[in-house]
């Protein structure tokens, strides 16, 4: 009887390694006294890829997780046959770590520094690291819950388009990084020839525009929804109302076009003085004086100049009388004027009539 004596076969794995997110995972099985050597693995469970290379004695096998496995323990297993001692087997087991996934969207900024934040969604307790160009500078920054924030501020002044990245990691994987662009724009300067200025109801005035930087166009607004002549460039036409005789002042601002309007608009008081409509009714009085009325303003929200006087030269004006040199009628005139705009008056006619007499005579 002959007695056949085979060698215990080995199979030996390479130590096992954690990986992140879709980061392939790479095993080696070397095996002795076989006659073959595979991997394999569980598919209901872990639908990531699965490939192999080598030969009988030492196969590489690697796994390329799904996004299925992040979180989980992924288990592989090498088997190998032998001739007449069956078939051995060991796993490798390794972990699938999730990666972080940051979100980061861009933002326009005023100026040469950040009045806020650029901000990225991240995972709360996670770190980032930012990645700053040339030309601009990280002012300050700060992680709370699940916002990272960083302040930005241009090194020089060179305005326009930045490209800025962050990286978000946990305590085994980092994230790719991801970046939006920050575009810094020169804050826009506007100057008027005027901020303050006075017309009369029914006039115009045009407001100028001296200095201009750094934005293309306007949008100009009158408070009161009055009409704005924009046919001249850097200069805009308010036209106020029908002649009214209610004082007001109107804000004209002119809001520059850049994406930093708020920053750069500018305005100007216009004051619009009203046009006064006095009124007086004629009169027959007996004799030869007239009381003046009290002479009431037409016109609100101002104080009006009120004169009494007439054209005649049959009659004069005293401080409360218009008094007539002889019977008849004669004009009186009451004149309003506010500020400097031009004077307004009404006329009508006051007719003197001589008193009765009694006649006592012997007839």
């Amino acid at each position: 009887v002959y007695v056949t004596f085979h060698a215990d076969p080995t199979l030996t794995l390479s130590d096992p390694v954690d990986v992140c997110g879709t980061d392939p995972a790479t095993a080696t099985a070397t095996a002795t006294n076989n006659t073959t050597l595979t991997w394999s693995k569980d598919d209901a469970i872990y639908k990531g890829t699965l490939e192999t290379t080598g030969t009988a004695s030492s196969m590489t096998a690697t796994y390329t997780p799904d996004a299925s496995d992040a979180g989980k323990d992924v288990t592989l297993t090498a088997t190998i046959t032998t001739a007449a001692c069956g078939t051995l087997t060991k796993d490798y087991t390794f972990h699938v770590n999730s990666v972080p996934s940051p979100s980061l969207t861009g933002k326009s900024i005023c100026g040469p520094t950040d009045d806020g934040y650029l901000i990225a969604t991240i995972t709360s307790g996670n770190t980032v690291a930012w990645s700053i160009p040339s030309g601009v500078k990280k002012v300050e920054e700060a992680i709370s819950g699940t916002e990272a924030k960083v302040k930005l501020a241009l090194t020089g002044t060179a305005y326009g388009d930045y490209t800025i990245g962050v990286v978000e990691s946990n305590t085994n994987c980092s994230s790719k990084e991801v970046t939006a662009t920050v575009t810094f724009q020169a804050k826009p300067v506007i100057e008027f020839n005027d901020y303050e200025a006075t017309i009369c109801a029914g006039e115009s005035y045009t407001v100028e525009v001296k200095k201009h930087e750094n934005f293309d166009g306007y949008v100009w607004i009158a408070s009161d929804g009055g009409t704005l002549d924009l046919t001249e460039e850097h200069k805009a036409t308010y036209n106020s109302s029908l002649p009214a005789t209610a004082w007001k002042q109107v804000t004209i601002t002119a809001k520059p076009q850049n994406g930093c309007d708020a920053s750069g608009e500018k305005s100007m008081t216009l004051t619009v003085n009203p046009k006064p409509q006095p009124d007086i009714l004629p009169a027959t009085v007996c004799g030869l004086e007239y009381d003046l009325p009290v002479a009431a303003q037409s016109v609100t929200g101002i104080t009006s100049n009120l004169a009494w006087s007439t054209t005649s030269t049959e009659a004069h004006v005293t401080s409360t009388k218009f008094v007539a040199d002889k019977e008849g009628s004669f004009p009186l005139r009451l004149t309003e004027q506010v500020g400097t705009c031009e004077s307004v008056y009404d006329e009508e006619m006051i007719t003197f009539v001589a008193k009765p007499t009694a006649n006592a005579g012997t007839d």
